[in-house]
């Protein structure tokens, strides 16, 4: 939870960005970053509600963001610098978090779907 109330102070510590520049290459786009964030908020929500074994859940949150990094074929560096990146405009950010909200969502009606069946 730690990390994720430092990545907010990140994003509202820059707050503008020039308009009309291209992303650099090593930057994620918008819909991949999203895909990033949902996962990484499901392996949170699993550390935050003990799922993981109480024993070894930091080793295991840590293997399960590399998983995560694995899965989407990008590093550490390219999830952070992509997160500092888009938190310069509030408004990339805002979509970024909207859509990240809207899977999550989609994602929770899914399953409590599944268990009334």
């Amino acid at each position: 939870m730690k990390k994720l109330i430092l990545i907010a102070f990140v994003f509202l510590v820059f707050s503008c960005k020039q308009k009309g520049v291209e992303t650099p290459g090593h930057i994620l786009k918008k819909k991949e970053l999203v895909n990033v964030q949902v996962d990484l908020y499901l392996v949170e929500a699993a550390h935050n509600m003990n799922v993981l074994k109480p024993d070894s859940a930091d080793t295991e949150y840590k293997a399960l963001f590399e998983t995560v990094m694995k899965k989407h074929n990008i590093t550490k560096e390219d999830y952070e610098s992509s997160l500092r990146y888009y938190a310069i405009d509030n408004e990339s950010l805002n979509e970024i978090y909207d859509s990240v909200l809207v899977k999550l969502t989609h994602l929770e009606n899914t399953v409590t779907y599944s268990k009334d069946q």
